[in-house]
């Protein structure tokens, strides 16, 4: 667990869910930062997240500036990821929508 700074949990997946794979790694190692990652933007997700033992919870598609923001937030990096991608020219965005609309109806899971 010491090799890990974050973990970046995808909430919907197969077999597991990123709910109870988060409470495994709590169980493990309590003080790793678990980041939620999931499509759903509605409070009752974000809470779900959290009571899961999430620090965070982020929207997909997954904006990265919020993703740098929230994994400096938590893991006290100072370096910026998105910065010295760019000046490598190892980073690529993906086309589409960056945001999602928290105002959007959260559909059932």
């Amino acid at each position: 667990p010491d090799a890990f700074d974050l973990v970046l949990m995808d909430v919907q997946m197969p077999e597991m869910d990123g709910y109870e794979a988060t409470r495994r790694i709590r169980a493990l190692a309590p003080d790793l930062p678990v980041v939620g990652q999931t499509a759903h933007v509605c409070d009752e997700e974000r809470t779900k997240c959290l009571s899961a033992g999430m620090v965070a919870h982020i929207a997909k598609p997954i904006d990265p500036r919020q993703l740098v923001s929230v994994i400096r937030q938590h893991t006290g990096h100072r370096r910026d990821p998105l910065a010295a991608a760019a000046a490598t020219g190892t980073h690529r965005i993906a086309g589409g929508s960056d945001t999602a609309d928290p105002n959007s109806e959260c559909p059932p899971c």
